[in-house]
């Protein structure tokens, strides 16, 4: 199973669809929630859209640039950012563990 994660925005789901329905001649995208999709094949494979951008969804959480930071300090500002994500329930983030980390989906 694959996961794929990306921002979301219009043109990256209009282009995701365009190119797997061209590649595949069919629909093979089976949308979940507004950030969640399965592929439609048995392999199932995962695939979730971070509304708007992970940088922003950083930013406007804990007020952090993640930038150009070096592997180190993004880390640090990423394990910060998913202790706040927790600590105030973020549906979107809550979610995005679910699809990571449940066999089951």
């Amino acid at each position: 199973m694959m996961i794929l994660c990306l921002d979301s925005n219009s043109n990256n789901l209009r282009t995701l669809k365009r190119k797997t329905s061209a590649r595949f001649n069919r629909d093979i995208l089976d949308e979940k929630t507004e950030n969640f999709y399965l592929t439609k094949d048995s392999m199932k494979h995962r695939i979730f859209f971070v509304p708007g951008s992970l940088e922003k969804q950083v930013q406007n959480i804990i007020r952090e640039n993640i930038d150009g930071k070096d592997r180190d300090t993004l880390r640090i500002i990423l394990c910060e950012f998913i202790a706040e994500c927790r600590k105030m329930k973020i549906d979107w983030f809550l979610e995005l563990e679910n699809v990571l980390f449940n066999r089951d989906i």
